[in-house]
């Protein structure tokens, strides 16, 4: 009896049922449908800050780029008549004489061509000296000391250069410096 009560209350609810197990079967694929959808969008999020990231790099790239042409034009801005100009007015600066400047012609390289220029000066003292090399590699004009030979100035040279005292004369200094200047090539603007 126990048997036939149970198929006429499947029978009664037979809907009831059906529903129920195919309310169950909805939610099993409805949970898989979701769980393969998180796992999409989280690799979307993944792609997304991988995306940021090499978009703040590509505007960093596209900054440095900037920066090196500005600094490019720095560099080319210079007139090669003039960078004698520069350079005696910073030997005056710090009391230095140029006694003699020879070009020494231009190197070429692939990303720039090098100017030499062989310089001879007389200074007073190592000080004077060493500021005068010294602002000189700090110019804006891009100088490179590339030799330097400093020896004691002969008295003849030295009296015609100084009017002052013995004692002054007797630390003046000769130096010989070969100083280099840049100009860059292919300026992309």
């Amino acid at each position: 009896m126990n048997t036939l009560n149970m198929a006429e209350l499947l029978q009664k609810h037979k809907s009831k049922v059906i529903n129920a197990a195919v309310l169950f079967f909805a939610l099993i694929v409805a949970n898989n449908v979701y769980g393969i959808y998180a796992k999409k969008i989280e690799a979307l999020k993944i792609q997304k800050e991988n995306e940021i990231k090499k978009n703040e790099i590509l505007t960093a790239i596209s900054q440095s780029e900037k920066k090196i042409n500005a600094y490019k034009q720095l560099i080319n801005a210079k007139d090669l008549n003039a960078v004698l100009n520069s350079i005696s007015n910073l030997a005056k600066d710090f009391s230095v004489s140029i006694i003699s400047v020879r070009p020494r012609g231009d190197v070429d390289y692939s990303a720039y061509t090098r100017y030499g220029y062989e310089l001879t000066v007389l200074a007073r003292d190592y000080h004077s000296l060493g500021k005068f090399i010294s602002k000189l590699e700090e110019s804006p004009e891009i100088f490179m000391v590339y030799t330097l030979s400093i020896q004691p100035a002969d008295k003849q040279q030295d009296a015609r250069n100084e009017e002052g005292g013995s004692e002054e004369q007797g630390r003046r200094l000769k130096a010989e410096l070969v100083i280099n200047t840049v100009w860059v090539k292919n300026l992309q603007k």
